[in-house]
């Protein structure tokens, strides 16, 4: 998190939403992963089948998350039927009560629907090179997509794995930055 928001800390998200960078009372997690896929059909496979896995393992109360931060792709997910088995599509801030409906499954969302809600681990899709440019490109596409990771990354409290795809560029500078610096671990697709 500190990470991200190194980019551009002028506008210090933690600042925004609370977060402070100091030394936890907890002990230290797993290093959060990140994977790059060939195409975004190897990504959503991958994820789906990770989700569950991770879904089963939990208790009573705990969450999983799958989280899109491109808009397009969400409604591709969503509309294909990708995360049709044992996962609750949160489509608006309007259907967050559905969660607590279906308290066994797995969530698909995007960052801003599920804005305050905290999930045992979170699946971050689409850190793509390609959705920096949808989003404005520039530092203003940078600056959003930043603010949409940050968003996202912050919803998990214990695991966070995050996704690429090489059909849309691979990871976006900010990941490929963080891998680097050895704040995410690579992982082999």
């Amino acid at each position: 998190m500190e990470e991200l928001n190194q980019h551009f800390p002028a506008d210090d998200f933690a600042e925004d939403w609370g977060i402070t960078f100091g030394k936890s009372q907890s002990p230290d997690g797993n290093i959060p992963t990140a994977s790059l896929f060939a195409t975004m059909q190897e990504m959503v496979q991958q994820v789906t089948q990770s989700a569950k896995r991770v879904n089963y393992q939990l208790t009573r109360g705990e969450r999983v998350a799958v989280l899109s931060l491109d808009h397009d792709r969400f409604d591709t997910y969503c509309r294909a039927g990708f995360f049709r088995d044992e996962f609750i599509n949160v489509c608006s801030r309007d259907e967050i009560g559905m969660i607590q409906r279906y308290n066994k499954r797995a969530i698909l969302s995007m960052p801003e629907y599920v804005a305050g809600l905290q999930f045992h681990t979170v699946f971050l899709l689409d850190v793509n090179a390609q959705l920096v440019t949808q989003l404005g490109g520039g530092p203003n596409g940078l600056q959003r997509f930043i603010s949409a990771s940050y968003l996202g990354a912050s919803r998990a409290m214990c695991g966070l794995n995050l996704y690429a795809d090489g059909s849309a560029g691979g990871f976006a500078e900010p990941i490929r930055a963080a891998i680097q610096s050895g704040v995410l671990r690579p992982l082999e697709s």
